[in-house]
């Protein structure tokens, strides 16, 4: 019977001895790294719910921007990208082909106001809700959907409803300015 003495320091299996231990970490690390590696988008996926948008095209749908008469829109899109806050956008077409203006009203969930339902980006009112809002802007884009300088915001007071049928805004500029939307669906 053959007996196994331990390999002295410097021999080639004290290496090889020593290089495996050292690899078994990985070993034992392996399937929980590639676990990790999996679940990454999943947790991101769980992290982006709760955020997004909704838009619908409006059956009727006017607003104004500063300073000008009421317009006709084309639809409304409600962004959720702050758990409590929501910004409430009328998309019209701009004056040459192609182009549109956005006016947003922007302002926090009123208490008792559910926010969006939201997965992977896509949202869904979950019944009436209503914003105390913060403020109002205004932005332009091109045929490309590039932005026509930058957008003019004002810091404003006033509130927007959520119905199923359809929402209103209202705001006034700390300066004056007054602005007004409403669409139906």
């Amino acid at each position: 019977m053959a007996v196994c003495a331990p390999a002295s320091p410097g021999t080639a299996d004290s290496t090889r001895a020593a290089t495996s231990w050292r690899r078994r970490p990985l070993l034992v690390l392996a399937p929980l790294l590639l676990l990790l590696l999996e679940a990454g988008p999943l947790l991101a996926q769980r992290r982006a719910d709760g955020f997004g948008s909704w838009q619908r095209a409006a059956q009727t749908c006017r607003r104004n921007l500063a300073g000008a008469q009421p317009a006709d829109c084309l639809s409304v899109q409600l962004s959720q990208q702050q758990e409590g806050v929501l910004s409430v956008r009328f998309i019209a077409r701009g004056s040459k082909p192609d182009s549109a203006n956005q006016l947003t009203f922007a302002g926090a969930l009123v208490a008792g106001s559910k926010p969006l339902a939201c997965q992977g980006g896509r949202c869904t009112p979950k019944g009436p809700l209503s914003t105390e809002l913060t403020s109002v802007s205004e932005a332009s884009f091109d045929e490309r959907g590039l932005a026509q300088g930058l957008p003019s915001a004002w810091p404003a007071e006033g509130r927007c409803q959520l119905e199923a049928t359809g929402v209103r805004c209202e705001a006034r500029a700390l300066s004056g300015e007054t602005w007004s939307a409403q669409a139906t669906f």
